[in-house]
């Protein structure tokens, strides 16, 4: 492949003549998140979600002030952050469950969702993990339902819906 560039002075330069250098966030040697579920950008997730699992590529420690950050869009009732109930000294020690804890985040949703609080760190060495684990995930979708229809001004009915709904003029 002939690749090539303009760069000052109308003077052309050829690809071997560049020097590439890549910004990386994460060691090999850090801790990562290897599967998580719910899944990256796995669709239909139970709208009451109990848990959200995090497993690790080795052993890690946290506390129960590590959290996990949601981000639900469009906004739901839920807590932002979930408090880690535990160290791992009673999980598997490549696994963090934290549990929503009766929380619904309900149907129609997209969850962020980032780690934060106390760091979690490696076992072994107590470096930090690589964070960079940027995950998403949307839940069931339904469509909006009747929850109370109101009599207005004796002429004009009005429905309240358990989800957002777009405005439609008939």
């Amino acid at each position: 492949m002939n690749w090539q560039a303009e760069k000052g002075c109308g003077r052309r330069l050829h690809a071997h003549e560049y020097h590439f250098h890549f910004l990386v966030t994460c060691s090999a040697l850090m801790a990562r998140v290897t599967s998580r579920w719910p899944a990256i950008d796995e669709q239909g997730v139970a709208a009451d979600l109990e848990f959200i699992v995090l497993h690790f590529d080795r052993c890690v420690k946290a506390t129960n002030q590590t959290v996990l950050k949601l981000s639900v869009l469009p906004r739901a009732d839920v807590e932002d952050e979930i408090n880690l109930p535990h160290g791992t000294s009673d999980l598997p020690k490549e696994t963090l469950i934290f549990p929503l804890r009766g929380q619904r985040i309900g149907p129609n949703r997209q969850i962020h969702m980032s780690l934060a609080g106390e760091p979690v760190v490696s076992c072994e060495d107590e470096e930090p993990i690589c964070n960079d684990f940027d995950s998403v995930f949307y839940t069931v979708v339904s469509d909006p339902r009747v929850v109370r229809t109101d009599l207005v001004e004796d002429r004009w009915l009005r429905s309240i819906f358990d989800l957002p709904v777009e405005d439609l003029y008939l």
